[in-house]
């Protein structure tokens, strides 16, 4: 290009001249090829050092930028697809680009690093040393910054915030007079009206508002709630102002409470869907509702006629279906899609969730049941205090798997034991549907639930089958720690349950109550004193009722009975011990009341020494024992 246009200016020139011209032209191309080549691998080399720092700043893996044995620098090949990758990895790393890398990249890194725990040191005006700084002014200055800050585009408002929050902090102690709290109310309403409207949804003043509601004069709660109630479905959904609702369910009239709750017609359903809505929703239903707004509540949920037509004597799904039969299977599925959404959200803790639930598995088909089911399973633990949430679990129960709940109740077997209901899982378990264990009512109950699809078997094989699955787990936790079974009287009365109707070997549970109940070493009772084992009251019970089971057993021709291991634990000093106590020596008498031989002669053979000592004890207990010897 050079020579040709040379040439155009200088047509004269020979053709040595032109040789040396095109010579120079070439080296001179060649020189700043080089040039070229140098300065991009220094740039390369620059910002490969740059890429490394800022990478072990920010703490990058090696491999996410640089692969190894490759070249930074741009060549042909699998190169290039480096250069383009390079880019992503640095834009998903948060490293600039090289042209935007300055030469201080370590101390870049650094910087982007944030100790918890630190303070942002404040920046002082016109670049002052802190040694010559009036912090007391300094500080001044921050807050009047702050509060504009605050103050936003709207100050007048947050200095009326300010106001009233000054005023609801003295109305809120305890031991303002009633008098003053009339005085501070007034005086703060007359502050605050006709901005209600927008201070209720801010999370300082909304408490402001609530503090009215609850210690306000009648007449300034219903002027606060006659300017909000245009606007009570934006506030039941609201953050913070849903509270205003909760606070005028408690402390409002009774009017102001039926005008929240038919504020929520029509809007039932989409309500419960909301997680803030479903909470005052709840309460309403729960706590404050009649029965008939209960069951206008529920309506809505069983059809889209019910939000706006109300009908009488439907307080159930059954209720509905009995009053119009021709739309059972439009009942179930709005009914179903209604609640589909309430599931996916987990909102089940609520009262009103599982009387809906309930009802539509009392009367769905078993293949929507099983549907269902599948996605209650995991929250049975959280519907369980209420009635219907018990009853949906008992559902559940009844289509799952015998060996999963058993394996579960058998881990935890002395926490469920030990519990004031959960004993009464273990007795069923073990007793069946005695009436003595279970209330009549709760077995009309459990019978609902025997013709499932699961349950083919007959009851008293299912039972035996349960007894035989418990019995191992339950034997082996009150011979691991029996003291534990002995420490209170409820206790003492699932063990008897365990030792009446557990199948196995009882040799051993026999033998660790025995050593138990034969120490000479004191316990506490429950009116915390100090006594033997055979004082205890539980443990004379436990020792009376085993005894007469003995007997019963004896004549049934069984011989693993607890008396005779009993008898074996009786030494010298044990007996002395006893009758010198009134329960000990009425449990020598029992043992003899038995009236099983081998027990009776033996153990009046180890009595026939201490028959003197028993005439020097003024108990009832060693009186009858001694007249029983005597004979």
């Amino acid at each position: 290009m050079m020579l040709t246009k040379r040439k155009a200016e200088n047509p004269n020139f020979t053709g040595s001249e032109n040789k040396i011209l095109t010579e120079f032209e070439k080296s001179k191309a060649k020189r700043a090829k080089l040039e070229t080549k140098t300065e991009k691998k220094d740039k390369d080399s620059k910002l490969k050092n740059s890429l490394l720092k800022v990478k072990k700043n920010t703490q990058i893996p090696d491999d996410s930028l640089i692969p190894k044995n490759r070249s930074i620098t741009t060549k042909k090949g699998k190169d290039n697809k480096l250069q383009k990758r390079l880019p992503k990895v640095k834009k998903s790393a948060g490293i600039p680009n090289e042209s935007k890398i300055p030469k201080n990249a370590n101390t870049l890194g650094k910087k982007k690093l944030i100790k918890y725990g630190t303070k942002k040191k404040k920046s002082l005006p016109n670049g002052q040393k802190p040694d010559d700084v009036d912090w007391k002014e300094f500080k001044k200055a921050q807050k009047k910054l702050k509060e504009k800050r605050k103050e936003g585009s709207e100050p007048s408002r947050y200095q009326l915030s300010v106001k009233a929050k000054e005023v609801w902090e003295e109305l809120r102690r305890d031991d303002t007079p009633e008098a003053k709290k009339a005085a501070l109310c007034s005086n703060l309403y007359s502050t605050l009206r006709g901005n209600f409207n927008e201070l209720i949804f801010a999370h300082d003043t909304v408490r402001v508002v609530e503090c009215i509601v609850a210690s306000a004069p009648l007449p300034i709660k219903q002027a606060v709630f006659d300017e909000l109630k245009n606007n009570l479905m934006l506030i039941v959904k609201s953050k913070y102002a849903h509270f205003y609702i909760l606070k005028v369910l408690r402390y409002g009239t009774k009017e102001q409470r039926q005008n929240v709750i038919q504020m929520f017609r029509g809007h039932v359903v989409s309500l419960l869907r909301h997680k803030i809505g479903s909470k005052v929703l709840e309460t309403a239903y729960n706590d404050w509702a009649n029965a008939l707004e209960r069951a206008e509540i529920c309506q809505e949920f069983y059809g889209p006629e019910f939000k706006i037509f109300k009908e009488e004597g439907i307080y159930t799904l059954n209720d509905a279906v009995a009053k119009h039969p021709d739309k059972k299977v439009a009942f179930l599925n709005y009914l179903k899609e209604a609640l589909e959404p309430v599931i996916e959200k987990g909102l089940f803790q609520h009262s009103v969730v599982h009387r809906l639930l309930f009802e539509y598995l009392s009367m769905c088909g078993e293949k929507e049941k099983e549907e269902l089911i599948q996605s209650l399973r995991g929250a049975c633990v959280e519907m369980l205090h209420t009635r219907d949430g018990a009853r949906i679990t008992m559902i559940c129960l009844w289509h799952g798997t015998t060996k999963a709940i058993l394996s579960e109740i058998s881990s935890n077997i002395k926490e469920i034991a030990f519990h004031e209901h959960g004993r009464k899982v273990i007795m069923y378990l073990l007793a069946g549907r005695d009436t003595r264990y279970t209330h009549p009512q709760v077995i009309d109950i459990l019978k609902q639930g025997d013709n499932n699809v699961h349950s083919k078997k007959e009851l008293g094989v299912r039972h035996r089958e349960l007894r035989d699955a418990i019995s191992p787990s339950l034997l082996n936790s009150v011979v691991e720690d029996v003291e534990e079974w002995f420490s209170t009287n409820a206790n003492i009365l699932v063990l008897l349950d365990i030792l009446e109707h557990c199948n196995g070997d009882l040799k051993p549970v026999h033998e660790a109550i025995a050593k138990t109940v034969c120490s000479l070493e004191k316990v506490e009772d429950k009116d915390k004193n100090q006594v033997l084992p055979v004082e205890h009251t539980g443990a004379h019970f436990l020792m009376k009722k085993l005894m007469q089971l003995d007997k019963k057993r004896h004549e049934s021709g069984l011989s693993n009975l607890f008396t005779s291991t009993l008898l074996d634990q009786l030494t010298a000093d044990v007996i002395s011990t006893w009758i010198s106590t009134n329960r000990g020596a009425f449990t020598l008498v029992l043992m003899l009341e038995t009236e099983i031989p081998t027990i009776k002669d033996e153990l009046g053979e180890k009595l026939a020494t201490f028959k003197k000592a028993l005439k020097k004890e003024s108990t009832k207990g060693a009186t009858v024992l001694l007249s029983k010897l005597s004979k």
